[in-house]
């Protein structure tokens, strides 16, 4: 009788450790997924001020349609010498002539960010990986020049 209940005391005790793994388990995963979401944000809101820096030199936003930032299209967001050069966003094996305003292969996206603009204003749309602060649930936003919303982009 004795050794049947120290045997039923470790059970429970074991049960009650892996337990407690698990929800360690978790928290830390939540506490990833909430650092990924800041980072992503924080991407986006680096691509808005490169986007912005570009509107400012040369009046309209960079062309482009459905262009997948940080892909083999656009490695680069570019000002170049030339006023009135209208390529921006340069891919693989293609040389900015003038500054910089933001290299993809540095920043390392942690999401997927589609670029898409007419040149009057644009469209950024990214996943977030879960809610974060204001922003409430996980899932697809559109950053434009006016700010993020939840969803899809819209064609404008």
């Amino acid at each position: 009788m004795l050794k049947r209940f120290f045997n039923f005391k470790y059970a429970i005790l074991a049960l009650v450790i892996v337990v407690l793994l698990l929800s360690f388990i978790l928290v830390l995963r939540r506490s990833q997924l909430v650092e990924d979401a800041a980072i992503v944000l924080v991407q986006v809101a680096q691509t808005q001020a490169a986007l912005s820096s570009y509107l400012a030199e040369r009046g309209v936003y960079p062309a482009g349609e459905d262009l997948l930032l940080g892909g083999p299209k656009a490695r680069q967001l570019c000002l170049g010498t030339v006023p009135d050069e209208t390529t921006a966003y340069l891919g693989d094996g293609s040389a900015c002539s003038g500054v910089v305003l933001l290299d993809f292969r540095t920043l390392k996206l942690l999401a997927q960010l589609v670029y898409n603009s007419e040149g009057v204003n644009y469209r950024l749309e990214f996943n977030l990986p879960t809610n974060f602060g204001s922003f409430k649930t996980k899932g697809i936003y559109c950053a434009t020049e006016r700010g993020i919303v939840a969803g899809k982009c819209l064609h404008q």
